[in-house]
């Protein structure tokens, strides 16, 4: 499979290492994962399982990383979709990443 190249971003991305946690809209459950960049329009999110393009997601942003997921802190939340996920290999460790698009109100 040839890999695009292409860069379809709509908005310049900054560097950032914010903990995360997430969820399916309306799905009970959570899982924690990084934010690792941020643009206006959608953030890179590095988990330790898939998530389901296409999928609409709930996600609080700790933006003191190294809370978890019932802790309090500064967060802020949104909605977005999930636009893709691959998995990711570094030496011995497995991860994921994806790539979510806020969902902006109407």
């Amino acid at each position: 499979m040839q890999k695009d190249t292409h860069d379809r971003r709509e908005s310049t991305r900054q560097q950032c290492d914010y903990g995360a946690c997430w969820s399916y809209f309306n799905k009970e459950g959570a899982a924690e994962g990084l934010i690792l960049n941020v643009s206006q329009t959608g953030c890179y999110l590095q988990l330790d399982r898939p998530i389901i393009p296409g999928a609409t997601v709930t996600m609080r942003v700790l933006v003191r990383r190294g809370l978890k997921c019932d802790q309090q802190g500064p967060h802020m939340n949104t909605v977005a979709e999930v636009k893709w996920c691959r998995k990711i290999r570094n030496g011995s460790k497995q991860f994921y990443g994806s790539g979510l698009r806020y969902h902006y109100p109407v």
